[in-house]
């Protein structure tokens, strides 16, 4: 369901809540409004489709001097994954400092999430573009390999896992291409590539599936000098982040994401720091080309029906992608 709370009715929304004054059909779990102290409160200024406000509280009363919460544009029905998820990762994300539910006819809604802020932290696709930070962001492709694959771990371990055939994602794969090649005509010059790619996994017995983020990009990661911080695990928008998928796709999505900022991916570097956590089964590189392509796909209709005046990027950046070329 869409937020019964306008942007603005957000920002009063929290103060409300820090108050203990919380209105009907609203619930704050995982903390109490004394925990906030709240000072002030700002939105945040980014492009993003929900809200963002940083909060910041009074350093003698809050445990978090900052944090930030985010209400969901469109309410997910019971908890959202960024509310399961970290539970089962220790490391490389903000902590989670509680969220809130909607609850309407007998229906639980997540409302939105509030985090640890990370006030020091810069998000990498900032700093990718930044010609002082970009190679110092480089320099740590491995490391991030690392900690993607520490986090992947963690879920495999504590949450639910399986393997899909080569044949089932090559139908997968196969119909979402027919879904994107009806939605625009900009996607025929890559259907015959992309078909022949998708049908050559037919000779793979079987991909490891499990949790992942599901719309990983370098917007979605922060950086700092402790490490890396892995933000919004909801997956694509209007997609069920609850469906188990290959962790090569959040690859695919970083990779892709370098392909956006018109550089080449640190595939070699990267995957030699993802091999420290994983195991060899997970990494098939024609699979990896397969949820590439099909990122890029995606990206072309996204943006095609969100933001037109940026459906060059992707297009632009298929040069990337060998089996494109």
């Amino acid at each position: 369901m869409k937020n019964p709370f306008s942007s603005a009715q957000c920002g009063d929304l929290i103060a409300a809540l820090c108050s203990g004054d919380i209105p009907d059909g609203v619930q704050l779990h995982g903390c109490v409004p004394d925990e906030f102290g709240i000072v002030c409160t700002q939105a945040l200024d980014v492009e993003q489709t929900n809200d963002s406000f940083v909060v910041r509280a009074d350093q003698a009363r809050a445990p978090y001097p900052q944090t930030i919460w985010k209400f969901y544009a469109d309410l997910p029905d019971g908890l959202s994954p960024e509310v399961v998820l970290p539970q089962f990762i220790t490391k490389h994300i903000p902590t989670l400092v509680g969220y809130m539910t909607y609850s309407l006819d007998g229906n639980t809604y997540t409302l939105g999430i509030i985090t640890e802020f990370l006030g020091t932290a810069q998000d990498c696709w900032s700093a990718i573009h930044n010609d002082s930070m970009r190679p110092r962001l480089l320099a740590r492709s491995a490391e991030l390999g690392t900690c993607l694959g520490e986090i992947h771990q963690e879920l495999f371990r504590n949450c639910p896992h399986s393997h899909i055939s080569g044949v089932a994602l090559a139908n997968q794969l196969n119909v979402r291409l027919d879904e994107f090649a009806q939605a625009s005509e900009l996607i025929s010059p890559f259907v015959s590539s992309a078909r022949q790619l998708y049908n050559q996994l037919t000779q793979v017995a079987t991909i490891p599936t499990q949790r992942i983020h599901g719309d990983l990009h370098l917007g979605q990661i922060l950086s700092d000098t402790s490490g890396f911080y892995f933000l919004d695990f909801e997956g694509e928008p209007g997609s069920d982040n609850t469906v188990l998928d290959s962790p090569l796709r959040d690859i695919a999505g970083i990779a892709r994401s370098f392909h956006y900022a018109g550089l080449e991916f640190p595939q070699h570097e990267f995957l030699s720091g993802y091999r420290q956590t994983t195991s060899d089964e997970t990494l098939n590189d024609m699979v990896l080309s397969a949820y590439i392509v099909d990122r890029f796909l995606y990206e072309v209709i996204y943006e095609l029906n969100h933001r037109p005046d940026w459906v060059e990027r992707p297009l632009s950046s298929a040069h990337f992608i060998p089996v494109l070329r």
